[in-house]
Parts: structure tokens; sequence; C-alpha cells
């Protein structure tokens, strides 16, 4: 399962992420109990900011493999010698990272 997703482009995998991080923000916004008034109290917006703060965080952390062999790709682009010949980069990551590298 995992080895199909990282062969899924990167554009599909960070929307993947960012839509499953929106839709458990959604389902706990309806199926909560709680409610906001306008203004907010001051419970209120603590509730809320620890949400999104949550949230946040679940999408960084969800998003951090994605973006790992781009990382990667950088930091031995960076080592690189343009004139020492013979020297590859390593590829290893889905096919965005491949077509870059090569």
């Amino acid at each position: 399962m995992l080895k199909r997703l990282s062969r899924m482009p990167l554009l599909w995998r960070v929307f993947g992420t960012n839509a499953l991080v929106l839709l458990v923000a959604y389902l706990a916004l309806v199926f909560a109990p709680i409610t906001v008034s306008v203004p907010p109290t001051q419970g209120e917006f603590a509730v809320l900011s620890a949400g999104f703060l949550t949230l946040l965080s679940v999408n960084f952390v969800l998003l951090r493999p994605a973006f790992k062999p781009l990382n990667e790709l950088a930091d031995t682009m960076r080592r690189h010698d343009p004139l020492s010949p013979g020297k590859r980069a390593r590829v290893a990551g889905g096919p965005a990272v491949s077509a870059v590298a090569r």
C-alpha cells in the first residue's frame, strides 16, 4: 500500500493529505457538541486555536514523507560537483523525483 502511494504524483499525494485533514476538521465541526458565538469567548477561541494548531501539525507530519525524496535530491545536488563526471545522484522516490534527478 505504501509503495503504491509513493508512486503517485506528488500533486495527488499532497492533495489527498490536505483533503484528509480537511475532512477530519469538517467532521469534527459537524459532530462536536460545541458552538461558537459572535464574538467568540476566550474559551471558544482557545478550543478553535488548539484545533487549528492540531490540524497544522497533522498536515505537517503527513506531508513530510511526500517531500523527503525531493529534500534528499536537493542535498545530493548540493554535494555534486559538475566538473567531476561519473558521479550520479542517488535516485530514490516516485516518478517525479526520478524525472528531476535524470
